[in-house]
């Protein structure tokens, strides 16, 4: 009877230390049943970010080229406005200050006048830049608006010379030369090509009267 009494205690206190164990496995099972989730939103968040990163990028490179645009039509326009101002207060400027307005304006030393398009009225070439290869010419229209840049070119060892169709610049330059016309057309200047050589002696001579400079 004793036996049976001891057998009936250790197997209810087994039963109890069974059932204590069990208890505490369930919350184990349930942390990792919720940590799953947390773990998946994570990842889908950062590779959603991952993906979103090329277009943010892209969109940020349409940015910046859309300000440079504007900010290059920005500068043009301030560019076409003085140069619409500056033609506005030559206006009532005689032909000798206008001049005077542009060799203060360009920073020239010596200036020249000739009539490119044989038009009756002559255009004023001004003499800019000191060492070879900042040397050149540049040509401005003037009439009753003021003046008005019509183009430039190289004048480094360059001679001008009259021409019936234009102006002759002749280059020459230990032992070589070239040929090219400038033409005045519609405002704007046009350099044409005319070919050249070299020579062991003397330079070839050009038609025309040489174009003399003023300081």
């Amino acid at each position: 009877m004793r036996n049976k009494i001891f057998a009936a205690l250790f197997a209810a206190i087994t039963a109890a230390i069974l059932c204590g164990c069990g208890k505490n496995e369930v919350p184990a099972e349930s942390t990792t049943v919720q940590t799953a989730p947390q773990i998946t939103t994570q990842a889908k968040t950062t590779a959603a970010t991952t993906k979103a990163a090329p277009t943010t990028e892209a969109e940020t490179s349409d940015v910046s080229q859309a300000e440079a645009e504007t900010n290059a039509q920005a500068q043009t326009q301030e560019e076409t406005t003085a140069e619409t101002e500056a033609q506005s207060s030559q206006s009532a400027m005689t032909r000798e200050e206008v001049i005077s307005w542009v060799l203060s304006d360009t920073g020239a030393k010596e200036y020249a006048e000739y009539d490119i398009d044989k038009d009756g009225n002559s255009e004023l070439i001004v003499n800019i830049g000191e060492g070879y290869a900042e040397q050149h010419c540049e040509v401005y229209t003037i009439d009753e608006n003021g003046s008005s840049l019509a183009g430039s070119f190289a004048s480094a060892n360059t001679t001008l010379y009259s021409a019936d169709d234009g102006l002759t610049l002749f280059y020459a330059h230990m032992g070589g030369y070239t040929y090219t016309t400038a033409r005045l057309v519609d405002g704007a200047l046009i350099l044409t090509d005319e070919g050249g050589g070299r020579t062991e002696g003397d330079y070839p001579s050009v038609d025309g009267e040489i174009i003399a400079f003023t300081s």
